[in-house]
């Protein structure tokens, strides 16, 4: 029953996919192809792939609300929220140019006119808007059309039946390639989904984990080695990283022992950045039971104690890894001042580099081992979703809205980011091109870390587990004492879901 619906989807997809291929940031799953470029109409000035720019969506063309004003409710307390639909006219800046032109697209062409209600959560909060959305729908006032809010937080709203399911809303098409199909497929529960995950929310690509090397100490110290060639050839894994970073170590601050000032090898911090080490890794948390038509919990398989094994040479017994405090900054500081010879991030990350003096470069985060067949990843969790609050009296006038502008983010908007600021702008190594498909090619999610607030947060087991020396030598004992609890916190969840109504 839950996968009937995804099942019929993913055939659609097959069949778009084959007619329309996907080039430069190929964010749903798929390869991307060869591109061409042509002189785009576009106050961003950027040069658009011909597939991109001319990929059809299946929306009728006499769609007109008669200058109908959409209210958005969005968060915008920092740039990595702000710039996903707040825009103004003349901008320099080609990303908040191509936002602002996609906007207007969509209002010219379906004849309505936006109303962005900002509020100051950032990508790691969205009570805000879940405290807005739940005032409104308890008070059955119509006062929001659409919601874009934190991804995991959400699932509270979507769990109170505050939101519409979007597989009875018109224009929604999944198939299509600015959605993320393997969100769909894993949040689908009962052939209802709530949330959408796409191309019109720039923190989904902005928040994709990868690993940042600095150029100049790789070639000092690997005489030149082609690290690209490495992961093109399958061989960029968690072993190898552990290599590259043992004895790197140099005592640069003269304090006994290695510290935050030393050189180091890998400068990692806990919290987020070990969900991205385990979504490379192909570790999973839950997967779907065919037989039983619900959602097994996974993660006490072997697999899970290879990954943990592996993090504990690199992270612990590697002599040149410093694990310092919870702050993405610090690890790509030390990058550009030549302190640090690998650290991992967000994408967006690279906004922190543009003014380093030495080249870096991007690369995926490592594989478990060279048996596993691709590079996978995982975005950060706090990256927005979109969804119709139940109070909305037309439903099928925000889906015909919300697919305009995925479709409209992936002609231009996404191209504007991930092509001309992230490859070019931000980062200066015309190398990592093809480095930066590769890893926003395979985004892939996991039922426990979509509701990982409502699952006590079991996804978030890694940022314990690796903690220190002390916490990774329990992390059997750790893995095992959640499965009994996320078993029966799943099948209260799926229960929840098939006795919403709305």
């Amino acid at each position: 029953m839950f996968k009937r619906l995804l099942s019929v989807l993913l055939l659609a997809a097959m069949i778009l996919t084959a007619l329309f291929p996907l080039t430069a940031c190929g964010t749903n799953g798929e390869n991307s192809g060869e591109t061409g470029t042509v002189s785009a109409t576009s106050s961003a000035e950027t040069e658009v792939s011909d597939d991109r720019l001319h990929a059809k969506d299946s929306l009728p063309d006499d769609l007109d609300y008669h200058e109908q004003v959409i209210r958005l409710l969005t968060r915008s307390g920092d740039d990595d929220t702000r710039m996903e639909f707040i825009a103004e006219k003349g901008s320099t800046d080609v990303v908040e140019a191509a936002v602002y032109e996609r906007n207007k697209l969509v209002e010219d062409r379906l004849n309505i006119t936006f109303e962005y209600i900002e509020v100051s959560d950032t990508r790691h909060s969205g009570s805000a808007i879940n405290d807005l959305l739940t005032t409104t729908v308890s008070s059955g006032t119509d006062e929001y059309d659409i919601i874009s809010n934190h991804m995991s937080q959400t699932t509270t709203s979507l769990l109170a039946g505050y939101l519409r399911n979007l597989n009875t809303v018109s224009y929604l098409d999944w198939s299509q390639p600015w959605w993320n199909r393997s969100y769909s497929e894993e949040v689908t529960v009962d052939d209802k989904q709530y949330l959408a995950v796409g191309e019109l929310t720039l923190s989904y690509i902005s928040g994709t984990y990868a690993m940042f090397f600095n150029k100049y100490l790789w070639n000092n110290y690997r005489n030149g080695e082609d690290l690209y060639a490495v992961v093109k050839n399958g061989e960029w894994t968690l072993d190898k990283l552990t290599s590259y970073v043992t004895d790197f170590w140099q005592d640069t601050d003269g304090k006994d022992g290695l510290t935050e000032d030393d050189m180091v090898g890998l400068f990692h911090c806990t919290s987020a950045l070990c969900d991205g080490f385990a979504g490379a890794a192909g570790v999973r948390f839950t997967e779907f039971n065919e037989e039983t038509d619900s959602y097994t919990f996974v993660l006490n398989e072997q697999r899970t104690f290879d990954f943990v094994d592996e993090m504990k040479l690199l992270l612990f017994e590697s002599n040149s890894t410093f694990i310092g405090p919870d702050n993405f900054q610090i690890g790509l500081e030390k990058l550009s001042n030549d302190t640090a010879l690998f650290t991992p991030n967000i994408l967006g990350g690279s906004l922190y580099l543009r003014s380093m003096e030495n080249d870096y470069g991007i690369i995926p985060m490592p594989k478990l081992d060279t048996e596993q067949d691709a590079y996978t990843t995982f975005v950060h969790n706090g990256f927005s979703v979109v969804g119709i609050p139940t109070t909305v009296k037309e439903p099928d006038t925000m889906g015909a809205v919300i697919e305009a502008l995925c479709a409209e983010s992936y002609r231009r908007v996404t191209h504007a980011y991930y092509d001309t600021a992230l490859k070019y702008k931000y980062n200066r190594d015309p190398q990592a091109v093809e480095m930066l498909d590769i890893i926003t090619g395979n985004i892939r999610f996991d039922f426990a870390y979509c509701y990982n607030q409502s699952l006590n947060t079991v996804a978030a087991v890694f940022r314990t587990v690796l903690e220190s020396k002390s916490t990774i030598s329990k992390a059997a004992s750790t893995i095992r004492g959640k499965q009994r609890n996320t078993e029966k916190s799943i099948a209260q969840l799926v229960k929840k879901i098939e006795k919403l109504t709305v």
